[in-house]
This record gives structure tokens, C-alpha cells and sequence, in this order.
């Protein structure tokens, strides 16, 4: 519905309450993994080098219905 396609890969995702973050990992290639908080969202590699990032992420879902095609760093 999204536009976006699920590759069979496991993951892991770990997420901190007190501090509002979360980690999905792999994401899009088996070295990167995302970043969020709730005013970025990354898709970095395990180095630490940043692929993609969106300041203030909920902003970038203005407008949407249910099927508007996310990119992939919404789906993160």
C-alpha cells in the first residue's frame, strides 16, 4: 500500500523509552541501520556514515492519506 517492498531479512530493532530513540537494523543494505528521534530520522551505515536524513520527520507526513507511497525514510 505504501510502494515500498519487504526484503526476507531478519531484523533487530532496539528502542530506548526514557530517551525516545529507536534502531531498526539491517535497513536497505545488511551495513545500515536507522536512527530516530523525534526531530530526525537517518538511515546511516555502521561506520557511521549518514545515507539519508529528514529533520523534523512527522512534518513530512502532512497531506498523506492511506495509500500515499512513503519514501524510505518515512518507512523508518
Amino acid at each position: 500500500m505504501k510502494g515500498l517492498e519487504q526484503d526476507p531479512n531478519p531484523r533487530e530493532e532496539t528502542i530506548t523509552l526514557h530517551e525516545e530513540t529507536a534502531s531498526v537494523s539491517p535497513f536497505g543494505q545488511m551495513d545500515w541501520h536507522t536512527a530516530f528521534t523525534p526531530d530526525r530520522i537517518a538511515i546511516e551505515t555502521t561506520t557511521g556514515g549518514v545515507v539519508s536524513e529528514r529533520l523534523h520527520p512527522k512534518a513530512s507526513f502532512a497531506g498523506h492519506v492511506m495509500n500515499t507511497p512513503w519514501d524510505p525514510l518515512q518507512r523508518a
